[in-house]
């Protein structure tokens, strides 16, 4: 990471916590000083907040937990956590049903991320560089470098690739695909489980904020590209 860009990320943090983006009540306080005091160094990775009854393999979550490829983790109503994996952050909302995709060779005691597997529920994402692939009941989004939010149900997922390249699927229609390159939530989709009309239909932007992104793209020591000189966007949608 060159010199230039850090300082730059360190400032933009600086400027973030005076615009108020980590407003009394939000949770996001204190994960905008540890990002602040972390400056360059590799990220924390586990559970880094937990709000409500949050499990992972069915067990307490708690701030601190490592989170590994396997790992199941629920949230329940009124419940949401934010986890690091590797290079990788993610929030987790109420009423979501997560795993964590990848390989897990314990002989090397090494892991690997692969992606997530969304079986309900809600979850924004922000990936490193690579490839990942996220699924749910009714689609399957092959990302990378991105930001994205995904809300999946039973009948169809909405997906928004917040900035980044994916390709997204229809699972129960082969073949039925679209590429999908944004920077700033241009192109929110939904994907059907059955329809009448096209599987893949536009949809408009809900349900995540810039705040969200700029926070979980700080606790593994990155500014999200629609925003790495100055911090602009603190409205909610």
């Amino acid at each position: 990471m060159d010199k230039l860009f850090c300082e730059k990320r360190r400032s933009f943090l600086k400027r973030a916590l005076m615009a108020g983006i980590a407003a009394a009540g939000s949770g996001y306080a204190g994960l905008f000083k540890d990002a602040f005091a972390m400056g360059v160094k590799p990220p924390v990775e586990g559970v880094r907040f937990v709000s409500g009854d949050v499990q992972i393999n069915g067990k307490a979550a708690s701030v601190g937990l490592y989170v590994k490829p396997g790992d199941i983790i629920t949230t329940a109503a009124n419940a949401s956590a934010h986890i690091v994996v590797e290079k990788n952050a993610f929030l987790l909302r109420e009423k979501s049903n997560v795993e964590v995709v990848g390989d897990l060779k314990k002989a090397q005691k090494t892991a690997s991320i692969k992606g997530l597997k969304i079986n309900t529920g809600k979850a924004l994402s922000v990936f490193d560089q690579g490839e990942f692939r996220i699924s749910s009941p009714t689609a399957v989004a092959g990302v990378r470098g991105t930001g994205i939010y995904i809300e999946a149900n039973p009948e169809y997922t909405y997906v928004c690739l917040c900035y980044g390249t994916a390709d997204i699927e229809a699972v129960k229609y082969p073949g039925v695909k679209e590429t999908l390159k944004t920077t700033h939530h241009e192109m929110p989709r939904y994907v059907f489980g059955s329809a009448s009309g096209k599987p893949i239909l536009e949809a408009p932007m809900i349900n995540h904020t810039d705040d969200e992104l700029i926070m979980l793209e700080s606790l593994v020591g990155r500014v999200p590209p629609f925003n790495r000189d100055s911090y602009s966007y603190s409205h909610s949608y």
